[in-house]
Parts: structure tokens; sequence; C-alpha cells
């Protein structure tokens, strides 16, 4: 007998099947003119929080650009930043492509040589700082992870990236201010001042030879309030207070010779917000990002626990690797010093935080 139809054909008095159109392969549109990552990674971090969504990076001859596959948003983003946008010649499926992202930091963070605690300290970077994680591979390594492991590529300036832990950055949509309303080769990190009695919102910039605190407000915009300029050249910051919601402290920590010396010793000053020019306490430590982890002495601040779990407040703690010092406000002395010995010191194994 007659077998059953199979396969496309059209039933008896029926239309055939509709035919399925080829699916055309999504050619990117790039954006402006290749570049070192670490200038594009800055150009991407001014972008508003929705253009920054739909943009990847890959790679383009000598350099890296931005890349979507919306036009509509390539043509948006090249104005922004006064440059083109273009489709690509040959699209190339299997090119690397790197995902942008803007973290903050959670705490203080070191950033490094390599993927791994054991890599050489490269810098370290301010509570708050913004930096743009790209995640992907790049040279062999694996940039992204989950929130508690793994490794990110950061770039927190045009001259300053390296690997930070996953565990340390959390993700942030709000505004960046704009490239040209600071230096490119600013870290900046948010902060919260109080000075003369105000509370407002800042951020923190810092270059090479230079501190900058800059007023700004809910569009990122910046006004510059406060410089320092050093002798030396700049190696650590963080912002403290005298005592609790009280006037905000800049600590700086700079290499007196304006380069890297083979004994770790930085110079620390701190100097209250409301009067940079005059340095208020100041102090020799053995806390270069040269020294071995074990051999390096820290500073930082504020704490709301001191020796043995005391419960105050205290502005600033030195950590030597047998000893920790806990530091207070005098104001008859207008300095910071130690409670009275031995309240404010403990001894014993001090491991990196």
């Amino acid at each position: 007998g007659a077998g059953t139809a199979t396969g496309s054909a059209a039933p008896p008095g029926g239309l055939p099947p509709p035919a399925v159109a080829p699916v055309e392969p999504t050619i990117p549109t790039l954006i402006g003119e290749p570049m070192p990552l670490s200038e594009l990674a800055a150009r991407w971090r001014a972008l508003g929080s929705t253009d920054r969504t739909g943009l990847v990076v890959r790679p383009l001859g000598d350099g890296w650009v931005l890349a979507t596959a919306s036009p509509g948003l390539a043509t948006r983003v090249a104005s922004a930043l006064g440059t083109t946008s273009r489709p690509e010649d040959a699209p190339a499926l299997s090119a690397t492509i790197l995902t942008p992202r803007l973290f903050r930091t959670n705490a203080r963070s070191n950033v490094r040589r390599g993927p791994t605690q054991e890599a050489g300290m490269i810098a370290t970077i301010a509570d708050e700082a913004l930096v743009v994680g790209m995640i992907g591979t790049i040279d062999d390594q694996v940039s992204g992870g989950q929130e508690t492991e793994g490794w990110v590529r950061v770039f927190a300036s045009s001259t300053l990236d390296g690997w930070t832990a996953r565990r340390l950055l959390e993700e942030d949509g709000r505004c960046a201010p704009a490239v040209g309303d600071f230096t490119a080769t600013e870290v900046l990190s948010r902060v919260t001042l109080h000075e003369g009695g105000v509370e407002y919102d800042a951020f923190l910039g810092i270059d090479a030879r230079s501190a900058r605190i800059y007023e700004t407000d809910e569009a990122c915009n910046l006004l510059e309030r406060h410089v320092v300029r050093t002798g030396g050249a700049l190696a650590d910051a963080f912002v403290t207070e005298l005592s609790n919601d009280g006037e905000s402290v800049l600590v700086l920590a700079e290499w007196p010779s304006g380069r890297v010396a083979a004994d770790g010793r930085q110079t620390w000053t701190a100097r209250l917000v409301s009067d940079v020019d005059t340095v208020v306490w100041e102090m020799r430590l053995a806390s270069g990002q040269n020294l071995p982890d074990a051999r390096r002495d820290g500073l930082g601040g504020p704490f709301s626990r001191g020796p043995r779990g005391e419960e105050a407040f205290f502005p600033l703690r030195i950590r030597r690797p047998r000893e920790r010092v806990w530091l207070v406000w005098n104001e008859t002395r207008r300095t910071f010093e130690p409670p009275p010995i031995p309240t404010a010191i403990e001894v014993g194994d001090t491991p990196m935080e």
C-alpha cells in the first residue's frame, strides 16, 4: 500500500511550510580608534550607567575598542566620547570579548601583579575606590569569578591596573565623574566628609604627586575643594575622623625621594580636611608595597574596637609584624597619640588584613 507522507511536504490541499530565513550574523559596531585598555576603561567609566551596560571591549590592531550590537547605542556613545562609530569590516567570531563592569572596593584593597595572593603588590587603593573590572580572559588569565572567590583585572586609573580579589569588589551602578573633570591618572574614591560641622559627599582623587578633594552632587559633577601637593610620590591614602562623626582627616603615605625605596620606608602624614596645609601628625613606617606581607607595617582607621576587643573610637592604628598601636586625638596637643600605655598596645601575631 501507499506509505505515509513524511518530511516537509505539504498535506493534501494544504500550504507548504514557510521558508526559514537564514540567520544573519550580528555585525558589531565599533566605537572610536584603538587605544590601550587602561585608557579605554577610563572612557567607559565616564559614560552614564545606561550606556555602559550595552558595551563590550574587543581587540583591534594594537589596541582595544568599544563595541556593541546596537547601532543606536554606538552613535550615542560615540557622540558622548567625541568620536565616530562604524560597522566592523570583517567580524572575527573568535575574537576576544571583554565585558567591562564598574566596581567599588569594599575596603582598602591591594592591586597585585597577578591573580594570586602571592603575586607582588603594585599599590593599595582606598575604600570605595571606583575601578573598572574587565571580565573575560586577558593574557590567558581568567578575570571574573563569584563574589567570594576569583580575581578581577581592574583599572583604577590610566596608569594603575592589576589584579584584585573579587571579594573586595562590589558592582556599582551609580554615576561616575566624566573624563575631563579630573585627571586620567587619578584614582577616585567616594567619601563622605565632615568639615566645619558640615557633611558633604565628595571624591578623593589620588595621583603620583597630589591629593584632591572634589565636592560632588547626585550627577557626579565635580568641584575641586582642596588640593595637597607633595614633595615625594604618593603611595597610599585614606580618610578617617577625629571622633565618631567628627571632623574628617586626610591621611597620606609617600615615598620621600619620589621613588620606591628598597627598605620600604614611607612617610605618613595626617591633615584635617578643614586645613589641609597643616600636618598634625607624621611617622615613618616600613609600609612599602615592595615588602613581603610578613615584614610590612600598616596604618589604617578608623576602628570601633581596640586592644582585646575594647569598644572605643580609635582614629588610627599602626600595625607592625608583632605589634599593634592604637592612636586617639589629643585636642590639647592637636595631634594623634596613644592613650596611656599599656591600653593602646597589643603584642602578638598581626596577620595581613
